[in-house]
């Protein structure tokens, strides 16, 4: 499950407050809260908010990509519907398959030509 902003600054922020180094040097009591000691506007939060947002937009890139992943490696499985699926929509008449390949020799075909011989538009 992917963390929001604001669990990732929580993560950040909680371990901050904990360090008695920094405790002594901010004057704050160990352990308190963030939010009640920095304001919106100070240096601190500003840079806490920026560290944790890159993080969550990282994160949602990654967990994209995993599902983009995920979704290719199903289409491609040989065997699988959506294997069939793809297949059925990869599909173009007139042309042959490469040899000993899953896909159409289509090198000297012009782009309108390659889109009018497809001519499964739709499966499921």
């Amino acid at each position: 499950m992917a963390r929001t902003r604001t669990q990732i600054k929580t993560e950040i922020t909680t371990p901050f407050m904990a360090n008695e180094s920094l405790a002594v040097k901010y004057g704050f009591a160990l352990g308190a809260s963030f939010d009640a000691e920095f304001s919106l506007v100070s240096l601190e939060n500003i840079l806490f908010e920026i560290v944790a947002l890159a993080m969550f937009i990282h994160e949602q890139f990654f967990d994209q990509h995993a599902k983009e992943v995920d979704e290719r490696l199903s289409n491609e499985k040989p065997g699988t519907l959506p294997w069939y699926r793809t297949m059925a929509l990869r599909f173009q008449y007139g042309f042959d398959l490469a040899p000993q390949k899953d896909y159409f020799d289509n090198g000297t075909a012009t782009p309108e030509q390659i889109e009018s011989s497809k001519i499964i538009k739709y499966s499921a």
